[in-house]
């Protein structure tokens, strides 16, 4: 009875430290899923921001030479958006496909970075405005891509990390359950009382 009640105890505290190991595993994944994801967004985003900027400085270099067309060329990309406005919100030049398209809303501030929908397309662009001397140059590209490639990665995430925390949660319970196993048996000693005779105490 004794070792059936020892045990239901190490049982018991098998299940209570393969939860508590699971859970810890549970909870570091799904921070570092989410530190990934994080990193990711801002590498990507990153990358279309230096595509950007270069793109502004290009027109920057143009409109201070004073040779900017009126019909602006595109960047890296047939679906690339540039306007340069006046302060009174008059459009001076822009890319075809933004012809005869309102100007964009001013920064806040002498540079802003912003996710937004142009009139043009139902995709979310990356604009970058910049503030130069009486106008803003205004530059623009669709991020789709960089939505894709978010979603991808949620994605695995949402299948890797369940996976890994089941295997670790398995691993263990069977870690745990060797220890048990392997553990040496201590038992209380067999303390026999000796039989006290009458002879014992000289009578």
């Amino acid at each position: 009875m004794e070792n059936l009640k020892t045990s239901e105890n190490e049982m018991a505290s098998r299940l209570r430290l393969t939860a508590f190991a699971t859970l810890v595993i549970a909870v570091v994944l799904l921070c570092g899923g989410l530190a990934l994801m994080t990193i990711h967004h801002r590498l990507q985003t990153d990358d279309v921001d230096v595509t950007l900027q270069l793109y502004s400085a290009n027109l920057e270099d143009e409109f201070l030479e004073g040779v900017l067309p009126r019909v602006l060329p595109e960047g890296g990309s047939s679906e690339d958006v540039a306007q340069v406005v006046y302060a009174d919100a008059t459009v001076l030049a822009s890319t075809a496909n933004m012809a005869n398209q309102r100007a964009l809303d001013d920064p806040d501030g002498p540079v802003q970075h912003r996710n937004t929908k142009l009139a043009i397309a139902d995709d979310q662009y990356r604009v970058l405005s910049r503030r130069v001397g009486d106008v803003v140059i205004h530059t623009a590209t669709p991020i789709d891509h960089v939505e894709v490639a978010d979603d991808a990665l949620r994605t695995g995430l949402a299948f890797i990390i369940p996976a890994l925390t089941l295997l670790f949660g398995f691993l263990a319970w069977v870690l745990l359950g060797r220890r048990v196993s392997t553990a040496p048996d201590i038992t209380t000693p067999d303390i026999t009382t000796p039989d006290v005779t009458a002879a014992d105490h000289g009578v």
